[in-house]
């Protein structure tokens, strides 16, 4: 099949629309998520989203990775143990107050634990089909 500019357009805006749900979908749940009571509030959390199989919307919301600490920092809190690199992801770490849409909802941070510095959520299929409904999304921390 010969690609035409027409079909790079449609493509290009097939891409945008889905970029555009995704970022709206993104909004309603922030707008509707109630935090818990010893939790930060969402601006201090990374935030991953992701859609699994069976149309579930999961989110990951974290205290944002500690990347950028020294080699000195990880042996001292890792006591030699835990490799100080890096983890190697399908996705960028992002900083508090950031977000981002993943393909697969398998690819979001798996943490255990965590306390109130990791918070995950599912909505089931049934939910993300009614958008045009009121959410209200009562959120706990992690391991609670």
């Amino acid at each position: 099949m010969k690609r035409t500019p027409l079909f790079a357009a449609l493509l290009f805006i097939g891409c945008a629309d889905a970029a555009n749900l995704d970022a709206a979908l993104m909004d309603k749940i922030e707008a509707s998520v109630l935090m818990p009571a010893e939790a930060q509030g969402l601006d201090h959390y990374a935030r991953y989203y992701g859609r699994d199989r069976d149309g579930s919307v999961r989110g990951v919301f974290t205290y944002p990775f500690a990347a950028n600490s020294s080699d000195a920092q990880c042996e001292e809190l890792g006591k030699g143990i835990i490799p100080c690199e890096e983890p190697k992801l399908p996705y960028p770490m992002l900083e508090a107050g950031e977000r981002m849409w993943l393909k697969r909802g398998e690819d979001l941070p798996g943490i255990s634990d965590g306390r109130c510095s990791v918070i995950e959520f599912t909505i089931p299929p049934e939910v993300v089909a009614r958008p045009d409904q009121r959410w209200r999304i009562k959120l706990q921390c992690n391991g609670r």
